[in-house]
Parts: C-alpha cells; sequence; structure tokens
C-alpha cells in the first residue's frame, strides 16, 4: 500500500518527535472520490504537513531544536539522537498563514513562498491524513488515479509533485521518542533514501549532520530513510515526467552513509532502490509540442491528468 504525497520544492524549516502545545494543529480537510465502474463516494480526508517543515522546539521552553540548516545547542549539548527527540516536540502548523496551504472542498492550493509574521517559507510537503489519524493508505494494482492540476504559474526551476511513497501508515509513531506519528507528518521516505530528514526512526538524524550551503539546501544525516516511490505527476508548465522508482525492499527500510546514494548511478546498489527511476517525458522522447503553455496540452490552464 501507498502514501499519497503532494509538494512543490524549497525548503524545510525543522523538525522533532515529542508533541508541542504552542500551536493547535487543524489540518485542513480536503475531499476525493473513490470511485467504481459504477459509481463515486465521496471521501473525507485531511492534509497534514511533513515534520520536516514545522517548528521544533524543547519541550519545556521556545528554544529551537534546528535553526538556518543545522542543530542548535539544544540538540548538540546532549550528543544523543535518542536524548535529542525526547527533548524536542514538534509543533501544530499555521496552514494558511505560515506556509501558504489552502483547501476548499476537493481543491488544494500550495504556495511554493509565504510571508508571515515569523519569516519567510519557502516550499511545503503534505500527506494525505485519514479520518483515523493514520495515513491514506493506496492498493495501486488495477487502479487508476486521475487529479486536476494547475501549474501555470510553475517557470523553469520549480516543480510541483503528486507522487506515492511507500510510508508506514501510523508515520513511524511509537519507534523510538516518536510520539507525533502520522498526524504530525513524522516518516517520509522516498527512493532517493532522503538523508535530510532530521529524525528518522524516533531519533535526531544529527550525527555527522551536514548544513546545506545555501536556503534552498536541505542538510545531510549519516541515516537515510528508504522506500519505493511513485512519481505520478512531476512538472511546471514547461515539461512533466511521470516516473517509477522501485526498490529491492519496498517498505521503509534505512541506510547508512555511504550505502546511501549520491547522485545518479547505474548502481542501484548498495541501497536497493532505483533513484534515476524510469521516467516517461513526452518531450525527452521527441514530442516537443505535445505540453506546455499554448501547446496541444496547455498547461496554461487546467487540465486533468
Amino acid at each position: 500500500m501507498f502514501l499519497l504525497h503532494f509538494t512543490i520544492l524549497g525548503l524545510p524549516l525543522a523538525l522533532a518527535q515529542q508533541i508541542g502545545t504552542l500551536v493547535p494543529e487543524v489540518p485542513p480537510a480536503l475531499t476525493w472520490s473513490n470511485c467504481t465502474t459504477e459509481s463515486c463516494t465521496p471521501v473525507t480526508d485531511a492534509l497534514t504537513l511533513d515534520a520536516n517543515w514545522r517548528w521544533t522546539h524543547e519541550t519545556t521552553s521556545a528554544h529551537t531544536c534546528f535553526l538556518d540548516g543545522d542543530w542548535t545547542d539544544v540538540c548538540y549539548s546532549l550528543n544523543s539522537g535518542t536524548a535529542c527527540a525526547e527533548r524536542c516536540a514538534v509543533e501544530g502548523a499555521e496552514y494558511a498563514s505560515t506556509h501558504g496551504i489552502t483547501t476548499a472542498g476537493g481543491h488544494a492550493s500550495l504556495r511554493y513562498v509565504t510571508h508571515s509574521a515569523f519569516g519567510r517559507n519557502v516550499e511545503n510537503r503534505v500527506f494525505l491524513l485519514a479520518p483515523g489519524g493514520e495515513y491514506r493508505m493506496f492498493e495501486l494494482l488495477g487502479r487508476e488515479v486521475r487529479v486536476d492540476v494547475e501549474v501555470g504559474t510553475l517557470g523553469c526551476g520549480l516543480k510541483g509533485a503528486l507522487y506515492f511513497v511507500k510510508m508506514r501508515a501510523d508515520g513511524g509513531g511509537g519507534r523510538g521518542k516518536n510520539a507525533a506519528g502520522a498526524r504530525y507528518g513524522t516518516g517520509y521516505c522516498d527512493a532517493q533514501c532522503s538523508q535530510s530528514i532530521k529524525f528518522v526512526d524516533g531519533r535526531a538524524n544529527m550525527e555527522g549532520w551536514a548544513p546545506g550551503y545555501t536556503e534552498l539546501e536541505l542538510g545531510r544525516g549519516a541515516v537515510g530513510a528508504c522506500c519505493a516511490e511513485m512519481g505520478v505527476w512531476q512538472s511546471n508548465a514547461a515539461s512533466y515526467v511521470v516516473s517509477a522508482h522501485p526498490c529491492i525492499n519496498p517498505d521503509f527500510h534505512t541506510c547508512r552513509d555511504s550505502r546511501c546514494p549520491r547522485g545518479f548511478s547505474d548502481d542501484i546498489f548498495p541501497h536497493g532502490c532505483d533513484t534515476d527511476g524510469c521516467g516517461a517525458s513526452p518531450y525527452r522522447l521527441g514530442n516537443t509540442q505535445f505540453y506546455g503553455q499554448g501547446q496541444t496540452l496547455d498547461s496554461g490552464a487546467k487540465f486533468t491528468g
């Protein structure tokens, strides 16, 4: 079973594993339809923000645990990923005002840059959350995914994405010091074995942490979070690609240090995932007039993908 995930590329802020009490968590509702050949049934779920984008602070104060691409002394003074996870709390999200995430019925809007009283937030990543507090999981075999998209304002250098990843339904809640779980967007993984995830399996990924050099770089820890990935829609106004990224072990698992992928490679080992993926893009395959502004499939207008 796979988890549906939406994103616009940019910068994560911070995350932790305990639950904060300063900002209420009120995930915006989103309605979608589960259809058969005979009929469609409306389903009301919610969007939850990935924990990597949430404010994280000491459980007993407002002192932040992660700032400007690196851990703070709140965690470094402990010299322990487990102790850091126990000491830090992830807060609820102010979806519209801070992160630029709004919904209305079956429509979701994600802004790339949002200015708020707390500064500037760049990018976001959200997951579909079922009413029971776990991620909505999908059985994809023999099914069709249909979604209306509006990408006319996504120019070169930006990418909107709708894809499935084989995360745990509970977001890893209850593992290690992870008390937050899926409701607070924990447990992300992908076929690139992302090492920018700041807490993995309830531990801070602070060992060997290398901060990003610019605001748009994520930083990297010793541990990567791996799982199978299916990119249903990755696009901007100029081009799009659909790509599959299988893993020998499709479920959530981790890699470490040199056993995690580094850039593009013909060899999926030792981490066991197809990092590059097998993708199809009309432009790359020679049909340069099919997709884009004013082309056969006009990316300047809303359309169904």
